[in-house]
């Protein structure tokens, strides 16, 4: 789905969770930005990018997420 319609929210964001709680990190994180480029504001989504790129050696990344994800006012953050 997501090859067929890159700019469809639900399927990026599904498939970049479903990636992440594979422990799949790397391969999480563009569809978690695509999903964040469509949508900004997806505070769980944020969480997991953080997350993600803080598995992934990338900590300078993951803090500009989790700070942001911290501003939103989407519910409880992720923990990892």
């Amino acid at each position: 789905m997501v090859d067929l319609d890159p700019k469809n929210l639900d399927a990026q964001a599904n498939l970049g969770v479903l990636l992440f709680f594979q422990k799949e990190y790397g391969q999480a994180e563009p569809h978690l930005r695509a999903a964040l480029d469509l949508e900004p504001d997806l505070a769980k989504i944020q969480a997991l990018l953080g997350m993600a790129e803080k598995r992934t050696a990338d900590p300078a990344a993951a803090r500009t997420h989790r700070l942001l994800q911290g501003a939103g006012s989407c519910g409880p953050a992720i923990k990892a």
